[in-house]
């Protein structure tokens, strides 16, 4: 690939060159290349399926690439997994979390490379776990985010924007000169976006680099340098973003055609009543009450905690509540197998853990069976 950057070599931190993977029926990636220029944020983009993550896991060893040529600051880089990767200086971001849900923030942040000290004169003991150094780093890396928390909460209290916060810091503990975000800003507020963003200006003059994806077209221009298109897992165009016209111009290298009208007004108006909810009210709502026609997208937004989420559930029967929801003409009963019975489906916020059936890799999933009564035989 030409060098669309410009600038000395030496300022090539990762150079990918020439990159293929595949997946049995899939062709991921085919010859891709991109630069990575040291203090730089290089936005990547493109639609699903563009290969924008399997890219980033190809550079922080999840995969291995078919062929081609990866290098870290002039010299071949062979990622063999993720820690491998932590110990080259490279951390990742991804879209969901990867955290332990049961230990603390602490624990997370420093789990695999906690800080130990010297047992003093008892040299025949082991080294021990350092928690007031680790306290003081952790919360150190906090204040840069802006932010004070409680080092001592567990994981599986905290909002999905909290956990994304964490993953950073995590990142951030390593002291990693490359930082790969995927999709950082999916789950966080405006307020939490705009300090993340401080934080990646604060980096950025300390020498980080930096590969942003996002499908948020606008936080390129507040945030890239230079932004790379990808589209059906090859190149398209690498530019500074400075040369970018507007949004229109990446839509059409992402897509590959100029899109005039990117919402279409309905022809005809939705009458017919689908869905209603009447006061409805529990733990987080309050007297909720709603319309939905056929044919209708409806949405609902607001902040994180703002109860979007708690809606989504009890309208699936997950959480109970008071009040009425009505579905076609029927009231609902507050349990999940009625909900699917009537032809209502949830995709939920956290679809890795809420909404999928996992196989761990090392064995087949193993399912805990309860027993509801005495049991007969025979």
């Amino acid at each position: 690939m030409a060098d669309p950057q410009g600038g000395a070599a030496a300022d090539v931190v990762i150079r990918i060159q020439d990159i293929n993977k595949s997946f049995p029926g899939v062709q991921a990636l085919t010859n891709m290349s991109i630069d990575l220029r040291r203090g730089e944020v290089h936005a990547v983009c493109g639609e699903n399926g563009a290969g924008k993550s399997t890219l980033m896991k190809l550079i922080t060893g999840v995969y291995r690439p078919d062929s081609g040529r990866m290098e870290l600051n002039g010299q071949p880089l062979k990622v063999h997994n993720p820690n491998d990767a932590y110990a080259k200086g490279i951390a990742i971001i991804f879209q969901e979390t990867s955290l332990f849900p049961e230990l603390s923030i602490l624990e997370n942040i420093f789990m695999g490379h906690e800080l130990r000290r010297s047992p003093g004169n008892r040299a025949w003991l082991p080294s021990i776990l350092d928690y007031p150094a680790m306290r003081r780093v952790a919360r150190e890396i906090f204040q840069r985010l802006g932010m004070e928390v409680d080092l001592n909460m567990r994981v599986s209290q905290l909002s999905v924007a909290l956990r994304q916060m964490v993953e950073i810091a995590k990142a951030l503990s390593f002291d990693s000169k490359i930082l790969i975000l995927d999709e950082p800003t999916a789950a966080l507020t405006s307020n939490e976006v705009r300090t993340l963003f401080e934080t990646i200006r604060k980096l950025r003059t300390h020498g980080v680099s930096m590969l942003y994806i996002s499908h948020r077209l606008d936080e390129i221009f507040e945030i890239g340098d230079y932004v790379t298109v990808m589209r059906d897992g090859k190149h398209i165009d690498t530019k500074p973003v400075s040369e970018v016209h507007d949004r229109s111009e990446l839509i059409k290298m992402m897509i590959g055609k100029t899109v005039f009208e990117q919402y279409t007004p309905r022809e005809t108006e939705c009458t017919d009543v689908i869905l209603e909810a009447r006061n409805v009210s529990n733990h987080k709502l309050n007297n909720v009450s709603f319309k939905v026609h056929a044919g209708e997208i409806t949405g609902f937004y607001g902040l994180v905690g703002a109860g979007k989420t708690e809606l989504a559930r009890a309208i699936y029967g997950v959480d109970d509540y008071k009040g009425e929801i009505i579905f076609k003409g029927k009231k609902l009963l507050p349990a999940p197998d009625k909900v699917i019975g009537a032809g209502i489906t949830l995709v939920p916020e956290e679809r890795r853990t809420q909404g999928l059936f996992t196989i761990a890799e090392s064995g087949p999933l193993q399912v805990p069976l309860r027993r509801c009564g005495p049991a007969h035989v025979g």
